[in-house]
């Protein structure tokens, strides 16, 4: 039986019917008693699992990045996310995808801001008819 539970595909047991879940929980709830019996409290360890665990730069090194980007763009060095990414693969020392660049800017507080110099289906004759006879002073009518 064991070689056939071992030589299974299934990822967790309890759901290919060799255990139920309660089992499977039961064995957990055991292993933290038994643990906890051995060497007291100190023996429960909850060891906290999510953050990033592999990052290109660390959350420092991001920091100082972005402050070195802030100086040179003051500068009017930096004027694209192109340039960001330059600066940002030369300090990490291989390529990043557009992905890695925008979380890197959004942990840090940046945010993309740009203007738009005129919408997409603009009507220039339009607008300066409408400039031209529009009234200069507009009043609210009395509901009348």
């Amino acid at each position: 039986m064991a070689d056939f539970i071992y030589g299974s595909s299934c990822r967790y047991p309890f759901s290919c019917g060799y255990f139920t879940f309660g089992q499977f929980i039961q064995v957990q709830h055991l292993q933290i008693v038994e643990q906890y019996n051995k060497e007291g409290p100190t023996g429960i360890k909850y060891i906290l699992r999510g953050g990033r665990r592999r990052s290109l730069l660390s959350t420092s090194e991001g920091v100082e990045l972005l402050n070195a980007v802030e100086q040179k763009a003051a500068k009017g060095l930096v004027k694209t996310d192109n340039d960001i990414r330059i600066i940002v693969e030369a300090k990490v020392g291989k390529a990043v995808s557009d992905d890695y660049l925008w979380d890197l800017l959004n942990r840090n507080g940046w945010k993309k801001k740009m203007a738009r110099p005129h919408h997409t289906k603009r009507n220039t004759v339009e607008q300066q008819e409408f400039k031209k006879n529009s009234p200069t002073v507009w009043l609210p009518s009395n509901g009348a």
